[in-house]
Formats: C-alpha cells, sequence, structure tokens
C-alpha cells in the first residue's frame, strides 16, 4: 500500500512569505553557512504524522474537522528569532510566534487528541508554535548567531489571519521539499447561544 510523508500546518500568506524573503537576505550577510528555506515552503506545523497509508487520509480529515469546529478563527503576528537545539551547536533557524500562540496550543492539543486513538502518538515534549526558516550547514561563530537573535527583534511582519488547517503531503527532493495540500478544514467554533 502507498504511504504518503505528512503533517497538518498552517499556510503563510504571500506577504508575510515577501516579508520573510526580504529578512533572509539580510540575515544571510550576517550569518554564513545557512540552508534557507523556500519561502513559498513556510508553514506552521501544528502535527508531524510522519508516513501514513493513503486509507488514513479520509479519516484524518474527519477528526481535523472535529478540532477545527471547536476553535475560532484567530490572529498571530510572528516575532523573534531561535535556534533548535541551542546556541553552541544550531541545527535549525525558527521564527517564532507572539501573538496567537495560546490559540495554537489549543489547535495542537485538540488535535493530539483526536489523533491518538488513529495511532499518532502524543508528543511527549512541549509544542512550540514556530517557521522553520534555515537549516545550518556549517557553524562557526555563537557571537554572530546571538547578535543576530537580537537584532531580529526590530523586525516586525504583517499579522496572519488564521482561519483553516491543511493536511499537507511532503515530498523530498535534493532542491528541497516539495508540500501538496491533500485536505483543508475551516475554523468554525460555533457560536454561544
Amino acid at each position: 500500500m502507498a504511504t504518503l510523508r505528512t503533517f497538518i500546518g498552517i499556510a503563510i500568506s504571500p506577504v508575510i512569505q515577501q516579508q520573510i524573503l526580504a529578512a533572509q537576505k539580510a540575515w544571510g550577510e550576517v550569518v554564513p553557512g545557512i540552508r534557507w528555506i523556500k519561502p513559498e515552503n513556510l508553514h506552521l506545523t501544528l502535527k508531524f504524522l510522519g508516513e501514513i497509508e493513503e486509507t488514513l487520509v479520509d479519516p484524518i480529515h474527519h477528526r481535523m474537522q472535529r478540532v477545527a469546529g471547536g476553535v475560532a478563527p484567530f490572529t498571530l503576528t510572528i516575532q523573534g528569532l531561535g535556534v533548535f537545539p541551542n546556541l553552541s551547536r544550531p541545527r535549525v533557524l525558527w521564527l517564532g510566534v507572539n501573538q496567537g500562540k495560546q490559540s495554537l496550543q489549543t489547535l495542537y492539543a485538540l488535535l493530539q487528541a483526536e489523533l491518538t486513538p488513529l495511532g499518532f502518538p502524543a508528543e511527549k515534549r512541549a509544542y512550540t508554535p514556530h517557521l522553520t526558516l534555515a537549516r545550518f550547514k556549517t557553524f562557526s561563530s555563537p557571537s554572530l548567531l546571538s547578535a543576530l537573535l537580537q537584532q531580529s527583534l526590530r523586525y516586525e511582519f504583517a499579522p496572519l489571519s488564521v482561519h483553516r488547517i491543511d493536511l499537507i503531503r511532503s515530498q523530498l527532493h535534493p532542491g528541497g521539499a516539495i508540500y501538496t495540500c491533500l485536505r483543508s478544514v475551516e475554523l468554525s467554533q460555533p457560536e454561544e447561544s
């Protein structure tokens, strides 16, 4: 049976993609040895599912609908760079979430609860909402990176209106991943009576 590498996430608007592209160009001059993620591939991951059988697409979609029906659309703001796992051995450079973090954590928790019965184990580590911006090919200067993290706080990006979540297929290629949206679900918390 065919499998698909998938995750559930939130798409980033073209306006923010362009703002991040400009920031990547500026930041790339400060810290060399980084492989930047293409702006059109930027997304906010809610739950990485890994390799799934195609027969799970519809059941996952159904669970996503149940989650989305209990969450109202919201706005988030993106601000501040960070690294995983730490400054002395960075592997991933990311942008954090400021406003809207609580709504993302609610979505994450609801997805965890809904997807566990389908065989997707709950994450043991805390959820840190972020946009992966780059991966480090080489790294030589913690002081340069530390200065960049401080400088990044001055950057402001447009707010992102979150009104849907997507089930996305990720196909890995030498030139970078190719993402295809398999299913979308609108956030639509029912009005209180």
